[in-house]
C-alpha cells in the first residue's frame, strides 16, 4: 500500500498542516470539499475553495501504480 503526506493551507494563513499515512483522496463538487482516506481508514474533509494542497511524490506513485493496474500493463508516460 502505498501512503503520501499531503501539505495544505489556507490563502493568507500563516499556519499549515500535514496529513500524513494518507492511502487515498477526491473531491465532492457538490461540498465543495476534498477527501482524504487514512491508513486507518478514516476519512477527513476540507473545503477546497481558499485552501492550497501540496502532495508528496509518492501520490503520484500511487496514480501510477493504479493506472498500470487498471491497463494490464505498464503504462509509458511521455515527459513533454
Amino acid at each position: 500500500m502505498i501512503k503520501y503526506t499531503v501539505r495544505y493551507w489556507q490563502l493568507g494563513s500563516r499556519r499549515k498542516y500535514n496529513l500524513v499515512t494518507v492511502i487515498g483522496d477526491g473531491i465532492f463538487a457538490d461540498t465543495e470539499s476534498r477527501f482524504f482516506i487514512f491508513e486507518d481508514n478514516s476519512r477527513m474533509e476540507i473545503p477546497y475553495k481558499g485552501t492550497v494542497f501540496v502532495f508528496s511524490k509518492e501520490r503520484w506513485d500511487l496514480i501510477k501504480d493504479r493506472m498500470d493496474k487498471e491497463a494490464g500493463q505498464d503504462v509509458k508516460i511521455e515527459k513533454g
